[in-house]
């Protein structure tokens, strides 16, 4: 999950995202918070705003190609990781999460301390699907109270 204040440039926030698609979380005196991740199979990074008016928008960095989505809900610094989370378990579904993607997984919840309390609060936004792969691949029992 990655935070950027909006007075950053698209090429610095292009040259600070990393490849696995967890960065630092970042505030700035502006408070408008960007948050992406990288589709690692055609390399388009995709990044939610609580600035966008549009539900989704291409634009060119140089050859690379961004997708600006408006956010489901107000991101803010606290929220980020839940919602990072939460459009993970969205985007895949429970048959590709194997022991190892589960571990991974689980690390990035014990991190970043999500809780189930976190999960139900931003749960009505997102489509079914999230909570279907979250229980279907037994990532929730990763979650602690």
């Amino acid at each position: 999950m990655l935070l950027y204040s909006r007075n950053e440039s698209l090429r610095e926030r292009k040259t600070k995202y990393d490849c696995a698609g967890y960065g630092k979380t970042r505030e700035k005196e502006s408070h408008t918070v960007l948050c992406g991740r990288v589709h690692s199979g055609n390399h388009i990074i995709e990044l939610y705003t609580n600035n966008e008016t549009t539900r989704v928008r291409d634009e060119f960095v140089g050859t690379q190609k961004v997708l600006l989505r408006r956010a489901r809900t107000r991101i803010t610094v606290e929220n980020a990781d839940v919602l990072s989370f939460l459009e993970l378990m969205n985007d895949l579904t429970s048959d590709v999460i194997d022991d190892e993607k589960k571990a991974i997984i689980t690390r990035f919840i014990s991190d970043r301390k999500i809780t189930r309390k976190d999960i139900s609060t931003y749960a009505p936004v997102f489509p079914d699907n999230a909570m279907r792969t979250l229980i279907e691949s037994e990532v929730i029992y990763s979650v602690t109270q």
